[in-house]
């Protein structure tokens, strides 16, 4: 019944006829539309947040203060840093050699490129909004870059509340403006080529990342900032050791605490360069140590978003909350972790660091047996299921039940120490008394 009432109301379009001459004319018009011979092709991007990700959680993956590009553009909760957006642009026109008509100019020349970068085409966004939006938000985020890369952020004439907000906005996968666009714009606009280590260091004095071994030039390859923060959290590493596609699942895996009572032990890599510094050698599990801080949550939910909602690109980080998501299913998990100084958190709350990793892992979807970590998880159970291992695991677990049951405190372990003598000193009395009759 439905189709039969949709085409029952375009009857018109159904029976109009045209001739071969207006069919031509019209895929003509169309073809020189899209096929511009002379013009540069600009490769699509998606920006948008998987749908199974942002069910539910979209105060998540929606920006709290300021929007940056054309997805969140005009919504009315963030029109109060559009107002502010101006207020960066007379801070940029000051030290500026680039007068106001050129930048203004420069906005409508990059429209059209702006626009072939998204795969939505934003239609609702006239030509001269969008060109404005692109200088506008640009001009902002460069600004707004400098002032911490610089350590002037103390300039900024907002509460830390509303910083805070706006340093987890720029990491957002739909406040992204593309790489090629920002790059041409800041040689235009700032007339400098160190963009790459403007973002490095940004990324450093905020605490948002930690780019040990990141290059600034890492930033040409990227697709936009969020791309560029994936790169300093996981490289450009090429090696498949625990990546190889297998053709069998992944059974049950253990958590970390059921990991130490099989026999496994835990020490931290100092000083790792990515997160995939993971490695199981000799029984001992080494991970890189994580830093629960303000950005942690945003942070990964974004990497995963951005890895979820591009199809060509590896799940490494994916992969990586994955791993965390089997080792830590409960506080004594996270208690174990923190012990080995894997875990480094201020709060010393096992609960809240429990729920904060429940939170990044929740909805994450990953083929299993494209795992990055398929061949760490494939070591690890031959080693827990060698009967010598578990022998030692279980002799782990009733140390550490004696320890947790009986001397959780001094005060036990002095009772235990006073009854053991007083049984001693009952014996020899004992034998004493035995041997004198």
């Amino acid at each position: 019944m439905k189709e039969n009432s949709e085409s029952s109301q375009q009857p018109k379009a159904e029976n109009v006829k045209i001739t071969i001459d207006d069919q031509i004319q019209s895929m003509k018009k169309k073809f020189s539309q899209y096929n511009v011979k002379d013009q540069k092709p600009v490769v699509a991007c998606n920006y948008r947040v998987p749908d199974n990700l942002r069910k539910g959680h979209e105060d998540v993956y929606t920006p709290r203060v300021v929007s940056i590009g054309p997805i969140h553009h005009g919504e009315p909760q963030l029109q109060t840093m559009e107002r502010s957006k101006w207020m960066f642009l007379g801070w940029y026109l000051e030290r500026s050699l680039v007068s106001f008509d050129d930048m203004v100019r420069v906005g409508i020349d990059f429209e059209e490129d702006a626009r072939m970068s998204y795969l939505e085409e934003f239609n609702n966004i006239s030509s001269r909004e969008f060109s404005e939006m692109i200088i506008l938000d640009f001009i902002f985020l460069i600004e707004f870059l400098f002032k911490f890369a610089t350590h002037d952020e103390q300039t900024i004439p907002f509460e830390d509340t509303i910083i805070i907000d706006i340093l987890s906005d720029t990491v957002l996968l739909e406040n992204q403006l593309p790489q090629k666009l920002v790059t041409n714009l800041f040689h235009l606009l700032y007339m400098e080529h160190n963009l790459g280590d403007l973002i490095l260091k940004y990324f450093r004095n905020t605490g948002i990342a930690k780019p040990l071994n990141a290059s600034p030039d890492d930033w040409s390859s990227a697709t936009d900032m969020l791309d560029f923060l994936l790169t300093c959290h996981v490289g450009k590493i090429e090696d498949t050791t625990h990546g190889e596609i297998q053709r069998t699942w992944l059974g049950r895996t253990r958590s970390a605490t059921e990991l130490r009572e099989a026999g496994v032990k835990f020490s931290k890599v100092v000083d790792a360069a990515f997160l995939l510094d993971v490695k199981f050698v000799n029984g001992v599990l080494k991970m890189p140590v994580i830093q629960i801080s303000i950005f942690l949550e945003a942070k990964f939910q974004s990497m995963i978003a951005c890895e979820q909602s591009r199809h060509n690109k590896p799940k490494r980080v994916t992969g990586y909350i994955y791993l965390l998501h089997k080792l830590i299913r409960t506080p004594k998990d996270v208690a174990l972790l923190s012990n080995c100084g894997i875990i480094e958190h201020p709060i010393h709350d096992y609960e809240q660091v429990l729920r904060l990793f429940n939170n990044v892992t929740e909805e994450v979807r990953i083929n299993t047996r494209e795992c990055y970590f398929w061949g760490l998880y494939m070591k690890m159970d031959a080693y827990t299921k060698n009967s010598y291992h578990h022998w030692k695991g279980s002799w782990f677990k009733w140390k550490r039940m004696l320890r947790d049951d009986y001397f959780s405190s001094p005060w036990s372990i002095i009772s235990f120490i006073a009854a053991f003598i007083l049984l001693v000193l009952t014996i020899i009395q004992t034998a004493y008394t035995i041997k004198q009759k």
